[in-house]
């Protein structure tokens, strides 16, 4: 499959040295078509640490070459905020 050439503009990569740089875990949003998954995708091929990717559905999880929340913490269908316990 032939690479596509990305855009790297200022946001894109202030996101990705985020990522890079920060031990922290980063939450990515936003409307269809902002290149959330062209970010992730540049971010797995690159990134010099450990990664998890995950979506919150089947089809985002594909569209990322992710997992879903549920698969990737052995989450039963039923588990939602409401049916867990708190302390």
């Amino acid at each position: 499959m032939a690479q596509t050439n990305i855009e790297l503009n200022e946001q894109f990569i202030k996101a990705l040295d985020l990522m890079e740089s920060s031990a922290k875990n980063v939450f990515i949003t936003g409307k269809a078509g902002t290149g959330k998954s062209t970010l992730l995708k540049h971010f797995r091929e690159n990134a010099q640490k450990k990664l998890a990717i995950l979506a919150p559905t089947g089809t985002a999880a594909v569209n990322i070459k992710g997992q879903t929340i549920h698969s990737f913490f052995g989450f039963k269908p039923d588990v939602t905020f409401e049916s867990i316990k708190t302390i």
